[in-house]
């Protein structure tokens, strides 16, 4: 779930409120899904770190 924070903590401070597609993923479980709204998001486009944290929420899952 850490991983999850991260999006947060830079693109909205402290909680995932603009991420609501994101966390209902997260909380299905569903990380490949979780992934894949990490990167279809304003802040994807604006970290370089969006490509390692959606890999690292892929791998959750396995």
């Amino acid at each position: 779930m850490g991983v999850a924070i991260t999006p947060a903590t830079n693109a909205v401070g402290t909680s995932l409120v603009g991420f609501t597609r994101l966390r209902a993923a997260v909380r299905r479980g569903d990380w490949d899904e979780a992934a894949a709204e990490a990167m279809d998001s304003r802040w994807a486009a604006q970290t370089g770190r969006a490509i390692e944290i959606a890999t690292m929420l892929r791998a959750t899952s396995g």
